[in-house]
């Protein structure tokens, strides 16, 4: 399967970290529709809950914490150790991790699946 990268001219660490600074108000409302989501009929139709999947660039973590509610073993991977901060002040038990998807130190075949999803 082909990888595609999009990513923002300029759009580093602080980048991010300012803008997902920016939705935290936002967070709480985002977890009230998660249901209602067109990607969520894709998760349950090709994967079980148990299957492990590690999302790259979660930001605040909004499908970790749905997709973990569900029954997934889901892991969150972020570059911004302040964002990854605002998601343990949410909730301390939530597995995001600070780092880079590309660099990441599970086994291959370790995921079921893992995704990074675009943010405007």
């Amino acid at each position: 399967m082909p990888l595609k990268i999009y990513q923002k001219e300029g759009a580093g660490v602080e980048y991010w970290s300012e803008f997902w600074k920016k939705r935290m108000k936002l967070f709480e409302e985002e977890q009230q529709y998660m249901e209602f989501n067109f990607l969520t009929k894709i998760f349950h139709k090709y994967l079980m809950p148990g299957a492990r999947i590690l999302e790259g660039g979660c930001g605040l973590g909004r499908w970790v914490f749905y997709l973990r509610r569900k029954g997934y073993d889901i892991i969150g991977i972020e570059w911004s150790k302040e964002v990854v901060k605002q998601v343990r002040a949410l909730n301390s038990d939530v597995p995001i991790i600070v780092g880079d998807i590309f660099f990441i130190s599970f086994p291959d075949g370790f995921f079921s699946c893992v995704y990074i999803f675009r943010s405007n």
